[in-house]
């Protein structure tokens, strides 16, 4: 399953911040993946992440998307991911905090997380109808 995706503005001097999050009480998601994409083409453009704090991946470079070379208009133009392991549980107040730097001005960054769902109180993975 994908969850929605979240996105922030870069600000004039480059970098955007966002915060993956959930609010759904008695689930968990365990988060597989997450890819960042970014609309245009920046020439040092990095991510990073933490989880409350806590460091989740050191800053990993962009790099260029295969679709951005394509004639017709490109979903985008640079990508990266995180992949575990491990592979983190996010709780309902939990967070995970992503950062880009080195993006053009006005640009948008998007970050998904790809996730399963746990029902905390049955205590297995659900499929939640997806």
């Amino acid at each position: 399953m994908i969850i929605k995706p979240f996105t922030a503005q870069v600000n004039s001097s480059g970098y955007a911040l966002l915060a993956i999050t959930h609010s759904l009480h008695g689930l968990v998601w365990k988060v597989y993946q997450i890819g960042f994409a970014l609309g245009q083409q920046a020439t040092a453009a990095q991510v990073a992440a933490h989880v409350n704090g806590i460091p989740l991946a050191a800053t990993i470079p962009m790099q260029v998307s295969v679709f951005s070379k394509f004639p017709t208009q490109a979903p985008y133009a640079m990508e990266s991911f995180m992949v575990g392991p491990p592979y983190i549980n996010l709780e309902a107040g939990d967070q995970i905090m992503v950062g880009v730097i080195g993006a053009i001005s006005g640009d948008t960054f998007t970050a998904a997380a790809y996730v399963d769902e746990l029902d905390r109180r049955l205590g297995r993975a659900q499929d939640m109808g997806r």
